[in-house]
């Protein structure tokens, strides 16, 4: 369940502090964009929608397998569906908004579940799995256009300061965005507390070109133990 962070057109942010259920160490821990460009594969699910689950699992699948240096995938719940009478508890109207956002990039206003997308364009033929390799191998042939670089401090048993840079390889006229995205992994019952599970939590990063859409790099720091 991904919690969305957007720091609009800014590219060097300050230091955040959040708190995580017990049994995660204060212990420093980093991660670095690479220098090729890295697909950010982004799925809209609900719990409401029947045809999600194979999706679902399909995702899973890949971000058990995918290297963090070729694919980050996001599973995000949208909240369209909670209206007919199944209310998904991590749906959230912000992932909406980013679906809705993401579909604007390409002229229409159809957004529907389950949709991916990768690198910030519509991938409708995700489950071939040729398709979706040809994909991911046009992107990440691509040099990084932009360096990221994640840092994860413990400061207590309970509490980290995550600070996360972004810096562009190039100038550019094109306005940017930076998002955080706090994830966590295994989220199959109901949460009984908004504490994070210090063994399947992390963070990823990325920087999107406002102009058209397109994710230009991501990075992705795994704290799972």
């Amino acid at each position: 369940m991904p919690i969305f962070i957007n720091f609009t057109k800014t590219l060097t942010l300050g230091a955040l502090a959040f708190g995580l259920a017990a049994g995660a160490h204060a212990a420093d821990y980093t991660a670095q964009s690479p220098a090729n460009r890295v697909a950010l594969v982004e799925l809209y699910s609900s719990e409401g929608c029947s045809s999600c689950p194979p999706a679902d699992q399909w995702l899973s699948k890949l971000g058990a397998q995918a290297k963090a240096d070729r694919v980050v995938p996001l599973a995000l719940h949208v909240d369209y569906w909670d209206n007919l009478g199944w209310k998904d508890r991590f749906g959230d109207r912000r992932f909406t908004a980013r679906q809705q956002e993401l579909a604007g990039y390409a002229k229409t206003s159809l957004v529907y579940t389950p949709e991916v997308f990768a690198g910030g364009r519509e991938l409708r033929r995700w489950s071939s799995g040729s398709a979706f390799d040809s994909t991911i191998d046009k992107i990440v042939a691509q040099p990084s256009p932009a360096d990221i670089a994640i840092k994860l401090s413990g400061t207590t048993p309970r509490s980290f300061d995550l600070a996360t840079s972004f810096k562009l390889r190039q100038d550019s006229k094109d306005g940017h965005d930076a998002y955080v995205a706090v994830y966590e992994n295994k989220l199959v019952s109901n949460v009984a507390a908004a504490n994070l599970r210090a063994d399947r939590f992390g963070i990823v990063a990325f920087v999107q070109n406002t102009n058209s859409g397109e994710v230009l790099q991501v990075a992705r720091l795994a704290v799972d133990h």
